[in-house]
């Protein structure tokens, strides 16, 4: 343990371990919900040692806002954590979004200001995307929906007008009179034609002539 270059107590930047992960998400547990970077590093290593100055100031500057972790590859376990996030070459500085999940490589210049751009940029975009999405509330309530209930005053005025539309099945009663009136007179008409139908040919005698001697 002692040849960790980062610690809280040592420049402030935390040391993680494999309790910090949970491998099966590929998630950090203790990122407190902040986005930030991991430094993966080796003691070793001459470059991981060169950054760590650069390292501390830029998470001073984060002011606890955004969080900057290392791991230490030379740790009890923690080359389990090198395997399951695939470190080949070290330093390896990946980027961690407020979830712990780690999405990105960083790979810009290894100073300071770049490193706090680099956080802030991702988190920005991050925010910009969830503003981006739909929001399913607005959707339920969008006033674009039909309206299933018909107003009355619009059910009453299409009746009104399906009955202007509608032909008038109803005569005035001077017609209806004049029509009572014609059939009688059909009717009488016809009672007329049968009775001369039905009477008897009427057969005109013929007048005896008498001849004179």
């Amino acid at each position: 343990m002692s040849n960790n270059e980062y610690g809280e107590d040592k420049n402030g930047v935390r040391e993680l371990s494999i309790d910090d992960f949970n491998l099966n998400t590929k998630k950090c547990v203790t990122n407190q919900g902040k986005s930030g970077l991991i430094i993966f590093y080796q003691y070793w290593c001459p470059h991981c040692r060169n950054i760590v100055p650069e390292v501390v100031k830029a998470n001073k500057k984060l002011k606890n806002k955004h969080l900057i972790m290392a791991v230490h590859g030379d740790n009890e376990n923690n080359n389990m954590i090198f395997d399951n996030f695939g470190i080949m070459g070290i330093p390896s500085i990946k980027f961690m979004n407020s979830s712990g999940k780690i999405t990105k490589d960083y790979d810009g210049s290894r100073e300071s200001e770049s490193f706090v751009k680099f956080i802030k940029n991702n988190n920005n975009n991050k925010n910009n995307n969830n503003n981006n999405k739909p929001n399913k509330n607005n959707n339920k309530n969008n006033n674009n929906k039909p309206n299933k209930k018909p107003n009355k005053n619009n059910k009453n005025n299409n009746k009104n007008n399906n009955n202007n539309n509608k032909p008038n099945k109803k005569k005035p009663a001077i017609q209806k009179k004049k029509e009572i009136v014609q059939k009688k007179k059909k009717v009488k008409k016809n009672i007329v034609l049968k009775k001369k139908k039905n009477k008897a040919p009427v057969v005109k005698k013929q007048k005896k002539v008498i001849k004179k001697n």
